[in-house]
């Protein structure tokens, strides 16, 4: 069986990641692991804010729908994740 490992990181730019051809050198963990994943080269989060867009990948759901939109909401205790 095949896995998904979601790596959440707050505030990194792609643009300094070696996988995503940065030259410095500085993330060779990273870039490692991408050699042999499926990298994604264009997506779009959901929100500009770390909870949200988090909330959204965790449910399926935009932030509308899930009910994280301020900064004190959180995710309702039945929401399927």
């Amino acid at each position: 069986p095949k896995a998904v490992l979601f790596i959440v990181i707050d505030t990194l730019r792609a643009d300094h990641l070696g996988c995503y051809g940065y030259t410095l050198g500085l993330t060779p963990n990273l870039d490692g692991i991408a050699r042999h994943s499926i990298l994604f080269e264009n997506a779009i989060a959901t929100s500009s804010w770390t909870r949200a867009s988090v909330a959204s990948m965790f449910t399926s759901r935009f932030p509308t729908s899930n009910g994280c939109i301020t900064r004190d909401d959180r995710l309702a205790e039945d929401a399927v994740t």
